[in-house]
């Protein structure tokens, strides 16, 4: 069997996004792939047919995002080209799926995310001159917490946009600026200041949309949320204002040409959003958190009339129309359809799709032997596609009908005689009695008589999981599990307290033991598997990325069951964390206050405080414009071990956020992470040079 190596891995198509045709006879997919050589990952555009069971290719370079149909048989997505200097994403259109995309848009900043609406589509965008006249006297600045949004919606009419095209290509440059542009900015006379996040439109022509926002840019406001519902006759006030641009009627009042708009606020929960609108219309879905607004309160889901929105008694309403009140799971990826509303949520470490009606009863959409993505897409018939994997295979493009899987990809040929090694869910008891579930990956030739070196891989989160697939995106570009189990090294990956997949009693656990209780449960699940008798607990190895980071931080200064282990972006200090980063209410939430109203917490739960105990060596690997938790909890970690004489690396990964989203330094990750542990775990020589 062929072992691969990482950039074989890493060369992996990945299935990103996906769509289904409201009429089920399309299926729109991305896969990302990357491009070493101009380092940046690809993401190409496939449609399947349905009916004719064949596939076509419509992108072949650059990268695309926000995958929408016109029609059944058009096609908009949101295309940029990061090898071309300063080039921003615009939406293009593949009308009828053939021939070259036609460009909609040419925004200078860029567009975020667009939804077609009543012969066009509305789009948002930062203003790229909302801050000008400061920077013109200023300079390039940030007001911390204090700047509007620069965030802003436009209405783009498609027809008007390409005859403006049309027509600008006959004059020169002089004339065409006498051209009145067919596009609408529409926030400035919304009134509001605020940040939009996205957008919900109704099924049918009715003048109404629903704007999402939030209070500001900043991430604490994220749950500073409102929603606004819009009537506007766009037709008309289009209409006025290409005359109003073409007759440079200055006497005139641009703003008067929309005269009063039905713009009004709805009275929600503060952290709640609407997610959509019914088939008909009539009604809105929204989230919200009954428990309380903390990050580990679960979402729940309710469904309002439109004319309830008005009702002074719409708290109550909101609550008495819950529909996941017997329904223990976080819900991801919303979507309301003809056939019902549906959802993806984690299973330990699986994930199901459930469909819901107004009553609140549900029923799993079952794949048979393989697992669905929370990337999923539904037509209004029921026809339901996802990427699709199992413990045996790699992610498929599929869909089900009438309890019919049809799989429309054919990506395990490229891995076909690869040696992956074997997945399988595992559970054990921590010491307070608690069930942690995880996953155990185990070499293809495990011979249960060995001792085997182990390597946890701590996922971050924590309101995240673990899966059980056999090729994972995180074994894809952070950590080198199927190169460990090649070599063998036994990988698991646990579910700890706090994981999404096991409902909202278990996600509170996180909270009330942050650090001891992780260690316990990596702990005993050294304790579990060591009686089984194929680990070697002289040899265990800890791994993972932002909170798996601060989780091998913590077990680092904290435990001595370890022999190695690599920090990914991880905390060493709360209160470094809580002063530093973009959401800093996380800590707020997790620690019970702030390092002034709750300084033992925050002091007792870091890792640096026990760093005088220190002897285990550790591999930092850190983003250098990381503001989630910021470079200095690496640095100042990094330097405590060194002037404590233990074996430490620190590798700033430069341009690179929170995340790592560029090629070439995901395998830089990737092969540090493998030189390190294969270093301490298998006695291997450590050359960085190599």
């Amino acid at each position: 069997m062929i072992e691969p190596s990482i950039k074989d891995v890493q060369k992996l198509p990945i299935p990103s996004s996906i769509s289904v045709s409201n009429d089920g006879s399309k299926i729109a997919y991305t896969l990302i792939k990357p491009n070493f050589k101009d380092n940046y990952y690809e993401t190409h555009c496939y449609v399947y047919s349905t009916d004719s069971k064949k596939t076509i290719q419509l992108t072949y370079e650059g990268s695309i995002s926000n995958i929408e149909w016109m029609d059944c048989d058009s096609l908009a997505f949101v295309y940029s080209n990061p090898s071309i200097k300063d080039e921003k994403p615009q939406v293009y259109l593949f009308k009828d799926l053939a021939g070259q995309p036609l460009q909609l848009t040419d925004h200078k900043s860029g567009i975020t995310s667009f939804k077609f609406f009543e012969g066009g589509l509305l789009y948002l965008a930062d203003d790229p001159d909302y801050f000008e006249e400061r920077e013109n006297i200023y300079g390039d600045l940030i007001h911390s917490e204090r700047d509007n949004s620069a965030s802003n919606i436009y209405y783009l009419n498609i027809p008007k946009v390409l005859r403006y095209r049309d027509e600008l290509k006959l004059v020169d440059d002089k004339q065409g600026k006498k051209i009145p542009k067919p596009i609408l900015d529409l926030k400035k006379y919304m009134n509001i200041n605020r940040k939009i996040e996205g957008i919900v439109i109704p099924n049918s022509r009715s003048g109404k949309f629903i704007v999402n926002t939030r209070e500001r840019d900043d991430l604490v406001f994220l749950q500073k949320k409102k929603s606004y519902l819009m009537n506007i006759d766009i037709d008309n006030i289009l209409a006025e204002f290409l005359i109003y641009q073409e007759n440079d009627d200055k006497d005139k009042e641009e703003k008067e040409i929309f005269g009063e708009f039905d713009f009004k606020a709805l009275n929600l929960f503060e952290e709640s959003s609407v997610l959509a609108f019914s088939p008909d219309d009539s009604k809105i879905l929204i989230d919200l958190k009954i428990e309380g607004k903390l990050f580990y309160h679960q979402t729940e889901l309710s469904v309002l009339f439109l004319d309830q929105l008005n009702s002074e008694n719409l708290e109550n309403i909101i609550l008495k129309q819950c529909i996941t009140n017997s329904f223990d799971h976080e819900p991801f990826s919303v979507k309301w359809v003809k056939s019902g509303i549906y959802l993806a949520h984690a299973a330990y470490s699986t994930i199901n799709i459930q469909k819901f009606d107004l009553n609140g009863t549900f029923e799993r959409i079952h794949f048979g032997i393989y697992s669905p993505s929370f990337e999923f897409s539904v037509s209004n018939d029921g026809l339901v596609s996802s990427y699709i994997s199992n413990t045996e295979k790699y992610q498929e493009v599929a869909f089900i009908k009438e309890g019919k899987l049809e799989i429309i990809t054919n990506l395990n040929k490229l891995i076909e005689n690869w040696n992956l090694g074997s997945s399988e869910s595992v559970k054990w008891k921590a010491s307070d009695n608690l069930e942690i579930e995880g996953v155990l990956r185990k070499p293809s030739n495990f011979d249960p008589s060995k001792k085997y070196p182990l390597v946890f891989i701590v996922h971050g989160g924590p309101t995240s999981y673990s899966d059980n697939s056999i090729l994972t995106y995180y074994l894809m570009r952070y950590y080198p599990a199927v190169q460990f189990l090649n070599r063998g090294i036994i990988v698991v990956e646990p579910n700890y307290r706090g994981s999404i997949g096991r409902g909202k009693a278990f996600m509170k656990k996180y909270a009330e033991n942050i650090g001891f209780g992780d260690m316990d449960d990596l702990e005993s699940a050294i304790d579990h598997l060591v009686k089984q008798g194929f680990v070697d607990e002289n040899k265990i190895g800890c791994m993972g990325w932002s909170q798996g980071g601060y989780i091998s931080a913590f077990v680092t200064t904290h435990s001595n069951r370890f022999v190695a282990t690599s920090v990914g972006a991880g905390v060493s200090s709360w209160k470094t964390y809580y002063n530093s980063n973009d959401i800093r209410q996380w800590a707020v939430h997790y620690l019970g206050g702030t390092p002034l109203t709750n300084p033992e917490y925050y002091k007792k739960t870091a890792p640096m405080n026990n760093i005088l105990n220190a002897k285990t060596p550790t591999l930092f690997q850190h983003g250098e414009l990381d503001q989630r938790c910021p470079l200095p909890n690496a640095t100042a970690l990094n330097r405590a071990l060194m002037e404590l004489g233990v074996e430490t690396d620190l590798f700033i990964i430069k341009g690179m956020p929170h995340g790592i989203t560029k090629p070439r330094e995901n395998m830089a990750v990737l092969h540090q992470n493998l030189k390190w542990f294969s270093h301490y775990l298998l006695g291997e020589a450590l050359d960085w040079t190599e």
